[in-house]
C-alpha cells in the first residue's frame, strides 16, 4: 500500500470514529471543476455541487472517478479512485527521427507508481544519429516533474549522456561527444507528488 493511501485511510478512519461522518462513502464522477476549489460530482441522476477537496487530490478533472463522504460540514471528496492497473505501461510518442529501438529492448513507455513516482522504460533509437543535445520525446502533461530531473544513459557503444526530464515535459539527451544512436529510458524514475 502506498504511503498516500495509508494517510488517506487513516484520515477517513479518524473521521469515522469522530462521529462527524453522517453517511458511508459514495463513488461518483466529477462533472465540473469549480473556480472556488470545489468540484461538482454526479452519481446516477443525483448531482452534488460544491464538494470540498482533500489536499491530496491536487488535479481534479472532469470524468475522474472519485470517492465522496457526507460529513456534518457537507460533502468532501476524498480523492480520485484508481480505474486502471497501476502496473500498466503506457507507450510514449517519440520525437521526429526517433523510434522504438526494437529487438530485446522494450518499447519506450511510462507508468505512474503507487508511491507518487513515474518510471520510464524501454529504448529509443535514432536514425540518422545526432549530435548533442536532442529531444527524444515530450511527456504527457499529467506526468511532468515539478523540477528538472537529470539521469545518466548510454547513447552509443562508446558514449554516455545526461538525460534531462524537464518541467515542460521534454526528455533531452545532451553532454556527450560524438553522435547518439539510441537512448535508454530505464534509469528514469522521478516524483510527481
Amino acid at each position: 500500500m502506498a504511503a498516500i493511501d495509508r494517510v488517506i485511510g487513516a484520515a477517513v478512519d479518524s473521521v469515522k470514529k469522530s462521529g462527524v461522518l453522517e453517511a458511508g462513502a459514495l463513488m461518483a464522477t466529477v462533472s465540473a471543476v469549480n473556480s472556488d476549489g470545489t468540484v461538482t460530482v454526479t452519481r446516477g441522476d443525483d448531482t452534488y455541487p460544491k464538494v470540498r477537496l482533500l489536499s491530496g487530490y491536487r488535479d481534479p478533472a472532469v470524468s475522474d472517478t472519485v470517492e465522496i463522504l457526507k460529513t456534518t460540514g457537507g460533502w468532501v471528496c476524498v480523492g480520485e479512485l484508481r480505474t486502471t492497473n497501476p502496473n500498466t505501461w503506457t507507450t510514449l510518442t517519440l520525437a521526429a527521427n526517433w523510434s522504438p529501438f526494437g529487438g530485446a529492448y522494450g518499447t519506450p513507455s511510462y507508468r505512474v507508481n503507487g508511491d507518487g513516482t513515474v518510471s520510464l522504460s524501454g529504448m529509443a533509437g535514432r536514425s540518422p544519429t545526432v549530435a548533442s543535445p536532442t529531444t527524444v520525446l515530450t511527456l504527457p502533461a499529467a506526468i511532468r516533474p515539478p523540477f528538472k530531473q537529470r539521469f545518466v544513459t548510454q547513447v552509443s557503444s562508446s558514449a554516455y549522456a545526461a538525460l534531462d526530464v524537464n518541467t515542460d515535459g521534454t526528455v533531452v539527451i545532451g553532454d556527450y561527444s560524438g553522435n547518439a544512436g539510441w537512448a535508454s529510458l530505464d534509469p528514469v524514475r522521478y516524483r510527481i507528488l
